[in-house]
């Protein structure tokens, strides 16, 4: 897991790492919006999975 905290002296910077804190604030106060449930969801959808072997 990448780390985004400046507990190691190094901040990471950019869009990517500004929506992941977001996102990490949001699930830990249990506040998700929208997408943060369709994005649960789709993780824990069970596909269906065909093993070829050739």
């Amino acid at each position: 897991m990448l780390g985004f905290s400046v507990s190691n002296g190094v901040e990471i910077k950019g869009r990517f790492a500004n929506e992941m804190r977001e996102t990490m604030k949001r699930v830990r106060s249990g506040r998700l919006n929208k997408a943060d449930k369709a994005a649960l969801r789709f993780q824990q959808e069970e596909g269906e999975v065909e093993l070829v072997r050739g």
